[in-house]
């Protein structure tokens, strides 16, 4: 016992004369890395005000096969102005839960909707969440773009149209992209 205590205390002493013996040596100021950047301005273009529209009368019995008015569709222009440049296209994002058409919100209103048109007259399903119809490139030498959409009215595919009041709105978010194509 007594040996493997001597064993013991000169194992210690071993060990703990290493560890003192460590020095730390120290050279300052001997590396450097400089590190910068930019915060660039939030890329975007200023909408400008969207006129209301105000779709023409149209008779109860005044529909078409397709089941839209026999009226003139009327415009809806969305325009941007001043986009950042570097920015090239925008899309918009149209929020209609689902929806092919624009439902009629006026309360105790007619059963007719409202259809969103293109520049040829055919209709947009606006159901479709990445719809070609809502992307539009950004024209770079005067940092404009415009959307130009018709509305018109339509009437439930199995009913006739019930007299009453239409309202509905057409509401969209805006997603900028410095990407040439948006596909």
């Amino acid at each position: 016992m007594k040996k493997n205590l001597l064993s013991m205390l000169i194992l210690s002493t071993s060990f703990l004369s290493t560890q003192s013996n460590a020095v730390e040596y120290v050279e300052n100021g001997i590396g450097s890395v400089e590190i910068s950047g930019l915060v660039t301005p939030n890329l975007r273009c200023e909408l400008q005000n969207i006129a209301p529209i105000k779709l023409h009368d149209v008779q109860a019995n005044n529909f078409a096969d397709t089941h839209l008015a026999n009226v003139d569709a009327l415009p809806i222009n969305i325009n941007f102005t001043n986009c950042s440049d570097g920015l090239q296209n925008i899309k918009l994002r149209v929020k209609n839960n689902g929806e092919s058409i624009l439902k009629n919100t006026a309360k105790d209103g007619s059963n007719v909707s409202v259809s969103i048109l293109n520049a040829d007259g055919n209709e947009i399903d606006l159901s479709i969440a990445e719809n070609p119809a809502f992307k539009v490139n950004i024209d770079g030498d005067d940092n404009t773009a415009s959307y130009e959409f018709l509305a018109n009215y339509k009437k439930p595919d199995n009913a006739s149209a019930t007299p009453g009041q239409v309202t509905a709105s057409l509401s969209f978010d805006v997603i900028y992209s410095d990407i040439e194509d948006l596909n």
